[in-house]
């Protein structure tokens, strides 16, 4: 893993996140009663799980954007920059 791209590592836990969150709407769904505090995690986990996923989804976007040259080239709004200073 150390020689994958910082944007790869970002979506990989992203994607692990949204797996566990997969995981505990499935748990939900079985029928039987749960134990009070597996019932608690079982409440709790999914919103838990979506605050890690959803930065980590972001970042993992924002990382491989570009990032060089001049701030305005970066965002996109070139057409404002001028080289005299």
């Amino acid at each position: 893993m150390a020689g994958w791209k910082q944007s790869t590592r970002y979506g990989l836990v992203g994607i692990a996140a949204l797996a566990l969150l997969s995981c505990v709407h499935w748990i939900r769904g079985l029928s039987g009663e749960l134990v009070p505090a597996v019932a608690y995690l079982v409440g709790v986990l999914p919103n838990v799980v979506a605050a890690i996923a959803i930065p980590f989804v972001f970042m993992g976007t924002v990382a491989d954007q570009k990032k060089d040259g001049p701030p305005c080239h970066i965002l996109g709004n070139h057409a404002n920059y001028t080289t005299k200073r």
